[in-house]
């Protein structure tokens, strides 16, 4: 093959490469980050769609005691895809009013007002800190924050049984 072939192979591939890179970037800038942003919350789940990021929240003293009955050898601990219809379910059960996502709302408010740190919280959240402020964050004092942590299984049962 002849020199003059091999450079406007290679020529056509670099050029074909940076219009890949440039419309790609255009695309991201112009198209999809405004319609991200525009979705309010659900855009956090678009974009943990597309980067696949796993939300890591810590596994505190209270959650333990909630998860230990549950637990098995292997497998997830809740056998619904969607938790959130099985909760609304019930919730209309037993006639109270479900806020769509609200344990997670609250968690994100609690556990801020907890370590007065929101860039972590949004990482254990699997979202940003402008985002929490914007749509999650609600101010509560750290006092409320540890009675929120400190609601355990037995708490509650004891409080049916008092009814």
């Amino acid at each position: 093959m002849n020199a003059t072939y091999v450079f406007l192979l290679a020529r056509f591939i670099h050029v074909v490469a940076g219009v890949a890179w440039a419309g790609a970037l255009v695309f991201i800038t112009v198209i999809l980050l405004p319609a991200i942003r525009g979705a309010g919350p659900a855009g956090g789940s678009v974009m943990d769609q597309i980067v696949r990021v796993r939300r890591l929240p810590p596994i505190l003293p209270n959650l333990k005691k909630w998860l230990k009955p549950l637990k098995k050898d292997k497998g997830p601990i809740c056998d619904y895809v969607n938790t959130t219809k099985q909760l609304l379910k019930v919730a209309e059960t037993a006639g109270v009013t479900w806020k769509h996502n609200g344990l997670r709302h609250s968690f994100i408010s609690y556990r801020v007002a907890a370590i007065a740190d929101v860039p972590r919280v949004a990482d254990e959240a699997g979202n940003s800190p402008q985002i929490i402020r914007q749509h999650y964050l609600k101010r509560v004092t750290p006092a409320l924050a540890r009675k929120w942590f400190a609601i355990q299984p037995t708490q509650m049962e004891k409080s049916h049984e008092n009814k």
